[in-house]
């Protein structure tokens, strides 16, 4: 898909939407000579999604209801969309009148109010009179930073507000599909402060954000003396977190996760507590910024980055070191390099992300067999191809099921480990943490709806020991009772 992106006033309304087909080939590939996995799942459990709109234009408006959406929901489909790193508020904090983030030239932001009735319905049809922001504003910077005030003096204290993305891309066929996205905010004094209160049970790893869950998840997996190195990676953008998870496994690195200001107080307070000496940051600047260099100003700090996440997971290939197996996933979608991660620890091998041809690595033949985790819409067959004509002779392995929950269930079919980490498979801010998990305790990592899992699964948690990774805005309590 080429990536034009178009100036769209976020007054436009969706009026329609285009259905998604998905691939409905679910079995594993065989791993070895005697084993094999039964095909379980029909073309019938496929589910379809609504992926894109058309916006009719401003003169001629359509008083449609446009879906409210969380940003991690929908942070996969903007970054395939934009092709950069999406950057954008969960909460704002009591007092301020700006909103800041990072899309990409050209697209439309606006903010609005929300009633709780709309909340509830989870719904709204927008109009000029609830407007907080400039309805006509649209980004100028070329990176896609972006600052944008708000009339405050309209919200209140836990009140929240929607932030409207806009924008207009072109598909292959020269068609312009418009998108308009509405994203659930908050307006608060303190995220920790509000944050519902999460549950304290040794079967879940949770905390009042991802930050405090990603400390909690290396406190629950290593000791004071344990290590002396630690990667910090993004908490905001997946990509480098999850390239990093087999380094931070095979060295017992934990993973810490910086945000847009850095490395929180709690997190600055944990290295020193640790006793930690050296740093290794993954991801470029705008992913991890630079003043968190200045914050650990006292320690040893190097930091691994490329122009893109391909080159950072290139260059982690080579920090990982010699190994006889290779992963490749889709570097445009969490869920697969989130199921590859006991694969990962099972057969010691890094994790690379690509993009399906144009960064494949030549050097295939270093390695005894490559494993690709995820179906032919995440690394299509002329890249499995490819691999299998560069690799002279070597075994190119492919795993998947029709989605992600069917895919992780295979990869733990392969894995067989006796206990199971447990995850929201549709949001990654939690399960990025599990790479600090795997490392300590080698478990399957199966992906979840919040609600539940499907019944082909309970051959797997029933009765094993389970440890779900998230609060309960996450996976519900009742799915285990804890």
């Amino acid at each position: 898909m080429n990536k034009k992106i178009t100036c769209v006033l976020s007054m436009c309304l969706i009026a329609g939407m285009t259905l998604a087909l998905c691939e409905n080939i679910v079995n594993a590939d065989e791993l070895t000579n005697n084993y094999s996995v039964d095909e379980i799942l029909s073309s019938e459990n496929i589910k379809t999604e609504d992926i894109s709109s058309s916006i009719p234009k401003t003169e001629n408006p359509v008083n449609n209801s446009i879906k409210i959406s969380n940003i991690d929901d929908k942070i996969n489909s903007l970054y395939m969309d934009l092709g950069r790193d999406i950057k954008l508020p969960r909460t704002v904090d009591l007092g301020s009148s700006t909103i800041s983030g990072k899309l990409a030239n050209g697209v439309g932001v606006t903010v609005y109010k929300v009633s709780s009735e709309e909340l509830e319905k989870g719904s709204i049809v927008l109009n000029s009179s609830m407007s907080l922001s400039d309805t006509k504003y649209s980004i100028q910077s070329k990176n896609g930073e972006f600052s944008i005030r708000f009339d405050n003096t309209k919200l209140k204290e836990n009140e929240h507000f929607i932030i409207c993305v806009s924008y207009s891309i072109t598909d292959s066929s020269g068609r312009d599909i418009h998108k308009t996205f509405l994203f659930d905010t908050v307006y608060q004094k303190d995220s920790a402060e509000n944050d519902p209160a999460e549950p304290q049970n040794e079967n879940r790893i949770s905390g009042s954000d991802r930050y405090v869950t990603n400390l909690n998840s290396i406190k629950k997996s290593y000791k004071k003396g344990d290590f002396d190195t630690v990667i910090v990676s993004s908490g905001d953008n997946f990509a480098d977190a999850l390239a990093a998870g087999p380094l931070s496994m095979k060295n017992k690195y934990p993973i810490l996760f910086a945000g847009g200001n850095g490395i929180s107080s709690d997190g600055l307070k944990f290295l020193n507590e640790y006793g930690v000496k050296s740093v290794l940051i993954v991801g470029g600047e705008s992913s991890v910024p630079k003043n968190v260099e200045t914050q650990l100003v006292n320690m040893n700090v190097r930091r691994i980055s490329g122009v893109d996440r391909y080159e950072t997971s290139n260059k982690l290939l080579s920090e990982f070191g010699m190994a006889r197996h290779l992963i490749l996933t889709d570097g445009r979608k969490f869920a697969d390099a989130l199921s590859a991660t006991p694969l990962s620890k099972k057969l010691n091998s890094p994790i690379l992300l690509v993009n399906n041809l144009t960064n494949v690595p030549t050097n295939i033949d270093n390695y005894s067999d490559v494993y690709i985790i995820g179906g032919k819409s995440s690394v299509n067959q002329s890249a499995e191809n490819k691999l299998k004509e560069i690799s002279n002779g070597k075994s190119v392995y492919r795993i998947y099921g029709g989605d992600r929950v069917q895919t992780s269930y295979q990869v733990a079919k392969q894995t067989k480990y006796v206990s199971n980490l447990v995850v929201n498979g549709n949001n990654f801010p939690d399960a990025l943490s599990s790479a600090n998990l795997v490392a300590s305790n080698p478990s399957n990592l199966l992906l979840i709806n919040k609600a539940g899992y499907p019944t082909y699964m309970a051959e797997l948690i029933e009765g094993k020991a389970n440890i779900v990774v998230g609060g309960y805005n996450s996976v519900m309590k009742n799915v285990f009772n804890y």
